[in-house]
């Protein structure tokens, strides 16, 4: 499945200062909903999705805006245990990698945003930052 580009993530795409390319990988509302098991969907879930969906778009938009060179993922659900998992991040790719890594054992050296949309076994959905 290819991850289509925010139209708001594109304008401005081209890094002036330095001429360097921004990278963009961010599903659509209808690819993060598709990638959710049908049985799993009801109108009160896709709501709660919707606005978690906007809300992470909005956050990954300010912080690509904070980056020189932002490398920016939002990606569709996959399934975790009983769990339904669609991680993001913005990292500013300016900033030379380091070995810092999270108790996850990722390298956090050049993020500036991350998280996760998760949707638990009782089909709640929450944000974790």
């Amino acid at each position: 499945m290819a991850c289509q580009t925010s139209p708001e993530l594109v304008e401005g795409g081209q890094n002036k200062s330095a001429g360097q390319r921004h990278y963009f990988m961010i599903s659509t509302l209808d690819q993060m909903l598709d990638s959710i098991p049908e049985n799993r969907l009801s109108a009160d879930m896709i709501e709660a999705i919707s606005k978690a969906y906007k809300r992470e778009v909005d956050m990954i938009n300010y912080y690509s805006k904070q980056a020189d060179n932002p490398d920016a993922h939002l990606f569709p659900f996959n399934v975790e245990g009983n769990s339904l998992i669609a991680n993001f991040w913005v990292n500013d790719l300016s900033i030379p990698a380091a070995d810092r890594h999270n108790w996850h054992g990722q390298n956090v050296s050049q993020w500036k945003y991350a998280g996760c949309i998760l949707i638990s076994a009782d089909n709640s959905v929450s944000c974790h930052h």
